[in-house]
C-alpha cells in the first residue's frame, strides 16, 4: 500500500508493508498501524518529519518511493530576505 504524506512543504510517496491501517484520530495525532513479523506497530504520524525520516531510513517496514515533491502553492516562491539554505523546503 502506498500513501502520501505531507511534511515541511512537500509530499512523500510512502510504501507500507500489506495489511498496513491508517488511523485518524483528530486532536491525538494520526499513526499507521504496520503489520512488522506478525505484530501491529504504531507509527505516529506526528510530528510530520517522522514518518518521512523513517521511510528513508527503511525501519518498520516503510520505505520512501521516488524523491519529494514540493508542494504545488511552493513552486516558484521567492524569499527576498533569505538565500536558498535559509528557506523551509
Amino acid at each position: 500500500m502506498r500513501i502520501k504524506h505531507y511534511a515541511q512543504g512537500k509530499f512523500y510517496t510512502i510504501e507500507c508493508p500489506r495489511g498496513t491501517e491508517i488511523v485518524r484520530r483528530p486532536g491525538h495525532g494520526d499513526h499507521l498501524l504496520v503489520s512488522l513479523n506478525g505484530k501491529q506497530v504504531r507509527i505516529l504520524a506526528d510530528p510530520p518529519e517522522l514518518l518521512p525520516l523513517l521511510a528513508e531510513s527503511g525501519n518498520f517496514g516503510v520505505t520512501l518511493v521516488g524523491e519529494p515533491e514540493p508542494d504545488v502553492a511552493l513552486i516558484g516562491l521567492a524569499c527576498p530576505a533569505c538565500g536558498q539554505d535559509d528557506a523551509e523546503w
